[in-house]
Formats: structure tokens, sequence, C-alpha cells
């Protein structure tokens, strides 16, 4: 049985591998930006965080979980933190569409074995 296959829904391995590689991908760019901007600079924290503070930042922003213990302070902080949520969105929105598809198509099929 396909990964993904369940209650008649098929989503692909390819596709289900092309979506994690754009979220690893986003993932790691943003780490690389929010790492080479003065990070102290435009977010609140107290002084230049690690690396591993920077991916936890990254990780909450993209899943849209966001602690608050980091917050834009600066008009360039806000839209770089805006353009990150908003790539995530789009990558979200990627692979809910695939899924709302097969849905559709499941009701159709449904509806119309009902109507013999």
């Amino acid at each position: 049985m396909p990964f993904g296959q369940s209650a008649g829904l098929i989503i692909s391995n390819a596709f289900l591998e092309t979506l994690m590689l754009y979220h690893m991908v986003l993932f790691i760019v943003f780490i690389m930006i929010y790492k080479s901007i003065e990070f102290e600079k435009h977010f609140t924290v107290e002084k230049a965080p690690s690396w591993s503070h920077v991916a936890y930042f990254t990780l909450l922003t993209q899943t849209t979980v966001m602690a608050g213990e980091i917050a834009p302070k600066t008009k360039f902080g806000r839209s770089l933190l805006a353009t990150h949520v908003f790539l995530s969105w789009f990558v979200v929105i990627l692979s809910v569409t695939p899924v709302g598809d097969a849905l559709d198509a499941m009701s159709e099929n449904t509806s119309s074995a009902l109507d013999y």
C-alpha cells in the first residue's frame, strides 16, 4: 500500500518527497539568511544567537508555532519574518491542494454511487 493511502486517498511518494524537499530547502535558506544578518539588531535577543538558536527560531517560524521569545523589532526584521511565514504557508498550500482534490474526487465517486 503506497504511503499516504488511507480512506481512499492516494498521495504519491514522489509528491511527499518533493514537499519535504521544499520544506528542508526553505528551512536551510532561512537559517542561512538569519545567520548572515545582524540578528540581534533586527530581533529581540540580547546577543548574536548560536546556530541552534537560529535553527530553533526558523523551525518555530516555519511551522507557525512562534513561541514569542524572539520577535522582530525593526521594519527589516518584520519584513523578513513575514516573507518567511508567507513562503512557509505557500508550501503548506502546495501540500493541501492535492489532498483536497483527492477528497473531492472521493466525494464525487461516493455521490455518484449513491445515485443508483
